[in-house]
This record gives C-alpha cells, sequence and structure tokens, in this order.
C-alpha cells in the first residue's frame, strides 16, 4: 500500500473514531402484529363480529363505512337470541358511526334483554332517587307506564324504585302495591328466566338457593300488613288458594309473609321451607350468581 494511501485511511479512522456518538439507544425493530387466530370451527361468526367491534373502539366513518357491509351480510342469518342481541348493538354502532337514519330506524324495534331505553330510565330513575329528587324520580317512572311486559330485572326494579319512593313520600296505598308486584315475582325464582342470570356457571342446570326470609321487601311487605291491618285477611286468602292448588307458590310466599306479620314465626319459616329453593335452616346454600339488593 502506497504511503499516502495509508495516510488517509488512517485519518479517515481518526475522525470516525472521535465523531460524537448518538447517545439514544438505538429504536427497537416493530415487533410484527401478532396474526389473528384463525376462526374455529363454529366460531367464525363471533370470531369476526368481535374484530369489527374491536375495529370500531377508536374507529371513526371510515372503519364504519368499511365494516357496514360485513355487518350486514352477518345479521342476515337465523341467529340465537344472544347472537342477534350481539349483532345489533354492534349494527347499531356502525350505523350511529355513519348516521345512517334508515338503518337506525331499522334496528330500532329489534328487541334487547338489556340496554333498552327502559334500562336508561330505571338508571335516571335510581340517580334521581339517589339525590333525593323524588318528584323527578316519580316522574321518570310515571312515564314508563305498565312495564309487566319487559324483561324481568328491569320489571323488577321498577317496582322497587316505586316501592322506595313512595315509602319515602309516605304513600302507603302506592309502597303497597309497589311491594306487592316485588312479592308476586319470588315465585319464579326455579325458572330460565331468573337462573339463567343467578345459576353458577360451575352449576348451570342447579337451581341457586334464595334467601327468601330476609329480603327487604318482604320485611316491608310483613310491617305494611301490620300496619293495615289486614294480615289475617292476606292468610286467609292464601290459604284458600292452597287448598284449590297446592303447587300455588305465589300463594305459600304470601302465607309465610302474612304468618310472621301474624307474629306466627315458626310457621311462617315452615312455609318458606316447603320452597326446595329457599334458603333455610339446615338446607345446603348455593348462593346465586348476580344477587345483590336493589336500589
Amino acid at each position: 500500500m502506497h504511503a499516502p494511501i495509508a495516510l488517509v485511511l488512517v485519518a479517515i479512522a481518526a475522525a470516525t473514531a472521535l465523531a460524537p456518538q448518538d447517545p439514544r439507544p438505538a429504536a427497537p425493530a416493530t415487533p410484527p402484529a401478532p396474526p389473528m387466530p384463525a376462526a374455529t370451527e363454529g366460531n367464525a361468526w363471533k370470531d369476526e363480529l368481535a374484530a369489527i367491534r374491536r375495529s370500531m373502539l377508536a374507529g371513526g366513518r371510515p372503519e364504519a363505512a368499511a365494516a357496514a357491509p360485513r355487518v350486514r351480510a352477518l345479521g342476515a342469518g337465523s341467529l340465537s337470541t344472544a347472537d342477534r342481541e350481539a349483532w345489533v348493538r354492534v349494527a347499531r354502532d356502525v350505523a350511529l358511526r355513519l348516521c345512517d337514519r334508515k338503518w337506525l330506524e331499522e334496528l330500532r324495534d329489534v328487541e334487547l334483554s338489556f340496554g333498552t331505553e327502559l334500562s336508561y330510565a330505571v338508571m335516571l330513575a335510581n340517580a334521581q332517587l339517589s339525590h333525593a329528587n323524588l318528584k323527578g324520580a316519580q316522574a321518570t317512572l310515571d312515564g314508563l307506564g305498565d312495564v309487566h311486559g319487559a324483561n324481568e330485572r328491569e320489571k323488577r326494579r321498577v317496582f322497587a324504585l316505586r316501592a322506595r319512593v313512595a315509602e319515602l313520600d309516605g304513600d302507603v296505598a302506592a309502597e303497597r302495591a309497589a311491594v306487592e308486584d316485588l312479592v308476586d315475582h319470588l315465585f319464579l325464582w326455579p325458572r330460565q328466566k331468573c337462573q339463567e342470570c343467578h345459576a353458577t356457571t360451575k352449576e348451570p342446570d342447579v337451581v341457586t338457593t334464595l334467601p327468601i326470609a330476609s329480603l327487604w321487601f318482604g320485611e316491608r311487605f310483613v310491617e305494611l300488613m301490620k300496619k293495615q291491618g289486614d294480615a289475617a285477611a292476606v292468610l286467609q286468602a292464601a290459604e284458600a288458594e292452597l287448598a284449590r292448588d297446592g303447587k300455588d307458590d305465589d300463594a305459600r310466599i304470601r302465607a309465610a309473609y302474612a304468618l310472621r306479620a301474624l307474629g306466627r314465626e315458626q310457621e311462617a319459616m315452615a312455609r318458606f321451607a316447603e320452597l326446595p329453593w329457599a334458603l333455610a335452616p339446615g338446607r345446603a346454600e348455593r348462593k346465586p350468581r348476580q344477587f345483590a339488593t336493589y336500589p
């Protein structure tokens, strides 16, 4: 190697060594996005709907426009109740992002178990009641009209809110009517419409136990019968119903509460114990899922 060339190479190496180095560490390579799991047979529909739902979490109109044809296609087939409700929620999100009034109106009359206008009205009435806005809560509940055709949870919540408002307002007649509406739904406990929410995931086919003897509205029913002096009449009517139909659990429950109001506690507890799903002394407890006092 010629001397001048060698000197040039040495100079370049020295300059490189003396050049200031970028103190920042090199940015790591962006990892590739994890592949979407392949849809298993039988779950392809749910997998695709879930993927669309995820794309809509932070998506706007372009994402909604891209998803709309697939959402419509997913809703075209015969779906179970649960799948239809999951689809409707996604379809409404997409229609709202697109401001597609026609599609929203088409989806308006699709019945859902929860997340309906009734659900939100119940939440509003509960908030008003919690803030001691009795007139507001009463107006909201009055606007609901007859809710007997609603799903069981929202229906019972409306009755419970009406009972609380009436008690706070000193309206004994209105409270009694709402409390009796609650009591008259207790016999439904072992049926699917109740157990689909309250059965445990480990034993979905086993009816859970209900602490019927200590429910707040049962206690109010007892107090109101004492106050109004009609416990004996309630007991007589309930016993007459049981004489006609020994399987009438609604009458059995009313008889138990009436016996308690009359001070006949042991007989009341014996009546409650006739219900195989009632929590009773000496009986194994199967705690229900999603069960809490309301409100």
